[in-house]
Parts: structure tokens; sequence; C-alpha cells
């Protein structure tokens, strides 16, 4: 009488906790694996918070609204800037037409730009 023993297709696992394979045969991996892998990353890269000191420091006058939008992870809400501003130099100005604020909240965290004709003229930011 002939003995008849099943043999594994993939990988084992050993008591160590390892995956082994059988004899002779590689380790085949799912290909949902790395799928999934990829797609973790993608979903946690896009999670981070951005709305922090790194990021404000970043914004600069002059530079365009797209990319505050990129630095900070998106569109920011819009409100109308109204009323008068003390810029960095100290001097006040009206902000009048063609002003704009772009706002982004997280966490009690909050950035706010003015952009005037698509640029950032002032920032400002609370709850750091």
């Amino acid at each position: 009488m002939s003995e008849c023993r099943a043999r594994p297709i993939g990988p084992i696992l050993t008591r160590s906790g390892i995956t082994a394979a059988p004899e002779n045969e590689p380790v085949k991996t799912p290909i949902a694996f790395p799928i999934l892998l990829v797609a973790a990353a993608l979903c946690l890269g896009g999670c981070e918070d951005k709305i922090n000191d790194t990021s404000f420091a970043q914004i600069q006058p002059g530079m365009a609204l797209h990319e505050v939008e990129q630095l900070l992870g998106g569109k920011g809400e819009m409100e109308k800037a109204e009323g008068v501003s003390i810029g960095a130099s100290g001097l006040a100005s009206s902000s009048g037409a063609g002003q704009a604020v772009y706002v982004w909240k997280k966490n009690g965290k909050l950035i706010s730009v003015t952009v005037e004709k698509g640029k950032v003229v002032s920032m400002g930011r609370s709850g750091f």
C-alpha cells in the first residue's frame, strides 16, 4: 500500500511566523497584495495634514494661487476681502475689488491667503 501525502501549493506558516515555500517551489505572492500596498500608500499620502507651519512658511507673496492650492492639498474656501488690512511693511491698505481671501482649515488650524489677480499679496494663520 503506497502512502499518499498532501503537498502544500503555496507558502506555509511556520511556528516562528516566517513563511516558507515547499521544496523546489518559489513563493508566489498574490497579485492583489502589491495593489493593496500601493493603494494604501496613496491614501496615506493624501491624508496627511498639510495645514502646518512648514506649509505656511513656503507660501510667499507673488506665488500663484494654484501653487498654494497644491501646497495645501486642495482649494480653499473663498471669502470676499473687505475693509482695511495692514501689510507686512506696516502700511494700511484698503482691500478692494480684485482681491479675495482663501481659507484652509483643519483640526482647529487655519491658513488664510489674500490673492489679487491670481497672486498672493498677504497671508495669515491661527490656531498653531
